[in-house]
């Protein structure tokens, strides 16, 4: 487990260390059972008080990322198995946000139908400009998909020869994607900031500039999913 933190940050450190665990439990680097470090070897690393890295943890048990092992420590926790009331849900939540955004009711049960008519994805494919923003993409995406995701360089895309594919790309990629691959599907992802994220975002200045960069260094051969970190200054 890699974990950085910026004391400079308006992000108080806890939350780094939070956002930065959940990262690698979503994007699989942590994978359901992993053990966490002991506060006290996470706090003498990362040379910080036992009482931040404890908030952290306390904070990252209450998302339900993680459970305590009474004498043993904190471990990643599987994923709880999906309910109908989850996906009921999940899928209110997707439908208010598009009614937000000027959809009628008739285009989104029209569109609903038409998706539940299609036949299932075998492999979700990702793409973007960079195989790095991808992989950080593809990383989300799969999470709660039961089928493989891997993500592509739009260069590298091409209509796949046994089919089963379902593209998914950011809004302003989607004409390229269906030039460079056409008949497949093309779903468009939206990017949307955590709350906590946006929050912190909305408290800074008009003037600030705020700067996102990778945790680790970008590497061709890496297949791990990419976190990232950001500071702002105004």
């Amino acid at each position: 487990m890699t974990i950085s933190v910026h004391p400079g940050s308006p992000v108080p450190v806890r939350e780094q260390i939070r956002y930065q665990i959940e990262l690698q439990i979503l994007g699989g680097a942590l994978g359901p059972g992993a053990a966490l470090p002991s506060v006290r070897a996470l706090a003498r690393s990362l040379r910080l008080s036992t009482r931040t890295v404890a908030d952290a943890y306390r904070c990252l048990e209450a998302t339900g990322r993680v459970v305590g092992r009474p004498g043993a420590g904190l471990f990643v926790a599987s994923p709880p198995a999906a309910t109908a009331t989850d996906a009921e849900a999940a899928c209110g939540l997707a439908l208010d946000g598009l009614l937000r955004q000027g959809h009628s009711r008739r285009r989104l049960a029209a569109a609903a139908r038409a998706w539940a008519g299609r036949p299932a994805a075998s492999r979700v494919v990702v793409t973007d400009t960079t195989l790095a923003m991808a992989e950080l993409i593809g990383a989300e995406v799969q999470q709660g998909l039961r089928v493989r995701v891997v993500a592509r360089t739009l260069d590298d895309l091409a209509p796949s020869d046994e089919g089963g594919d379902l593209i998914a790309t950011l809004p302003y990629h989607r004409a390229v994607v269906e030039r460079r691959a056409p008949g497949t599907p093309v779903e468009t992802i939206h990017l949307a900031p955590a709350p906590q994220c946006e929050r912190a975002l909305r408290e800074l200045p008009t003037d600030s500039l705020v700067l996102v960069w990778p945790t680790r260094r970008p590497s061709s051969r890496s297949r791990g999913p990419w976190s990232t970190a950001c500071a702002a200054t105004s």
